[in-house]
């Protein structure tokens, strides 16, 4: 298997939920 495509859709999918977390804390309203 890509370890490669693994880590970087494992990194991506951690930043998304770091920046869905922020964005509900924050009220959607930051940035």
């Amino acid at each position: 298997p890509d370890t490669r495509a693994r880590t970087r859709l494992w990194r991506h999918l951690l930043a998304w939920s770091r920046r869905t977390y922020q964005d509900g804390s924050r009220g959607r309203g930051g940035c």
